[in-house]
């Protein structure tokens, strides 16, 4: 079996075609937003609880993203001594970094 560079190439050009299309539309802060979602909807009891929410931007960001849980989840996402919301904020602010974005990330009940 051989490869054909001739077919390769243009498997690659229409993924860049669609990618570019995409970046046009894309929400700011999704990546970052989809990732906390996960994050977070692992590390809680009531996974259907949790509620993600991307916020216009702020001075200080390009987009806030509010993650809302049940009231016995949030002390979940919190953590001790808050270490594992400040997780979540450095994962999320490293999904951001990928778009060249800058995140922030809250937990609210």
């Amino acid at each position: 079996m051989t490869l054909d560079p001739d077919a390769f190439d243009a498997e690659a050009s229409e993924l860049d075609d669609g990618e570019e299309g995409d970046e046009a539309n894309r929400l700011v802060g999704g990546r970052a937003a989809r990732v906390a979602e996960f994050l977070a909807r692992q590390l809680v009891d009531e996974p259907d609880g949790v509620d993600v929410d991307i916020e216009d931007s702020r001075r200080d960001c390009d987009a806030l993203i509010v993650v809302r849980a049940a009231p016995g989840d949030v002390g979940r996402l919190i953590g001790r001594r808050g270490r594992t919301v400040q997780a979540l904020r450095q994962v999320a602010r490293a999904a951001g970094s990928i778009d060249g974005e800058r995140v922030q990330l809250d937990v609210v009940d």
